[in-house]
């Protein structure tokens, strides 16, 4: 049975404060207590100081808390810091991006948006305790910044793909409704999302259906459209060249593009 938040907390506090009670019958740590408790903290200057003998205290006698900078140390009470702690969550501001500008560096759209966590584990609590604490952490990040936490299904991302992949073929929306039995809002925004998946950014119907298309190349490579006698009888993306705009090219300029594509063939 997995432990709770709060049992991990007591439990973590609990560990300090043993820690802190054999470390308080060791004489040599008194004195380093004393020494670090005498030092000044009045100026910017004995605070930097100070700083750099707390780390050096906290890293010789491998301290389960932080030692206070700006006061004494007090060993009758007991620091209970969570061993899990957020050290960014959100995407640098206007100030930093401004002087990273400046200094010729640039953030990635997913720094800006802000989408990655740091996280500060300390490795010396026990993964017991740190599991419910890094999931209750990440809950309340997630409320922070109102994270979308439905879960993905497959069966969502097979639909993408299976109208993606109809409307390529030349189906129509409102028919792909009816097959799927899907409402046509579900069956558009479907291919939306899976153009964006696909292409990284939206793309229109006729954009994907003439994806890498090239008349010049194409009676070349298609095997279909080569034993193909009528435009009927061409591949689906042919077929969607050629029908595209049959109208306004046929009467408004006389241009056939039926001819066109078999005039590349033969040339």
């Amino acid at each position: 049975m997995r432990k709770k938040k709060q049992a991990a907390e007591s439990d973590v506090a609990d560990e300090i404060a043993a820690r802190l009670e054999f470390l308080k019958r060791n004489p040599e740590f008194l004195a380093d207590i004393r020494v670090y408790n005498d030092l000044p903290y009045g100026s910017r200057k004995d605070i930097a100081a100070r700083q750099r003998e707390a780390e050096r205290v906290s890293e010789k006698w491998r301290l389960p808390f932080i030692l206070p900078i700006t006061g004494p140390v007090d060993l009758a009470r007991v620091w209970t810091p969570t061993p899990v702690r957020v050290v960014t969550m959100n995407g640098p501001s206007l100030g930093e991006q401004l002087r990273a500008k400046r200094d010729g560096r640039l953030f990635t759209p997913d720094q800006l948006e802000g989408r990655f966590v740091n996280l500060e584990i300390d490795t010396r609590a026990s993964i017991v305790d740190l599991v419910p604490l890094i999931e209750k952490t990440l809950r309340d990040i997630y409320r922070a910044k109102d994270v979308k936490r439905r879960r993905r299904r497959p069966a969502e991302a097979a639909f993408q793909l299976k109208v993606y992949d109809l409307v390529v073929g030349g189906t129509k929306f409102s028919a792909i409704s009816r097959k799927l039995r899907r409402p046509l809002t579900t069956v558009k925004s479907s291919f939306v999302i899976a153009t964006e998946k696909i292409f990284g950014a939206q793309q229109k119907s006729r954009e994907v259906r003439l994806a890498g298309f090239t008349p010049e190349d194409h009676l070349a490579t298609c095997e279909i459209c080569r034993k193909a006698n009528t435009d009927k009888e061409m591949c689906s993306q042919a077929r969607f060249y050629v029908d595209q705009d049959r109208v306004s090219q046929n009467y408004k300029t006389g241009f056939d593009t039926t001819g066109e594509l078999r005039r590349t063939e033969k040339d």
